[in-house]
């Protein structure tokens, strides 16, 4: 799996932008990343599988993260950190273009994304009622 800066800025989301100050927003959509990445993983990768993660600028920090997981832990076998950004996220230019462009649309991102997963969740129902049924 590969994350760079700009996978982990297209995933995410935020409420109520004007009553969040940036840092506390960006936390928030920091920490909405990680969920998103550790429930696609969880969900859709083999448990048996060996996992090699690859992360670019703030997607090495994200696989940083990921390796507190347990869960996700004990499937990893490599992690590859290119240009890392740990530290100052906010302050960097990926980081400025984040909090100013990118937070504004999260709320469509979001959006999309629960609309696939509830579609995801009705096709599994019908699948189950056709299994019932045979």
């Amino acid at each position: 799996m590969l994350w760079s800066d700009s996978a982990s800025s297209t995933q995410g989301g935020y409420s109520s932008p004007q009553a969040l100050s940036v840092d506390l927003l960006t936390s928030y959509n920091k920490a909405i990343i990680l969920w998103l990445q550790a429930e696609f993983i969880k969900r859709y990768i083999p448990e048996n599988a060996h996992l090699h993660l690859i992360g670019h600028s703030i997607g090495a920090w994200c696989v940083l993260k990921l390796l507190k997981n347990n869960d996700i832990d004990k499937r990893i076998r490599k992690c590859y950190l290119l240009f890392p950004t740990i530290e100052y996220m906010a302050d960097t230019p990926n980081g400025i273009f984040f909090k100013t462009f990118v937070r504004f649309y999260m709320f469509i991102i979001i959006f999309v994304y629960e609309i696939l997963l509830r579609e995801e969740r009705e096709r599994e129902r019908e699948r189950e009622r056709e299994r019932e049924i045979i």
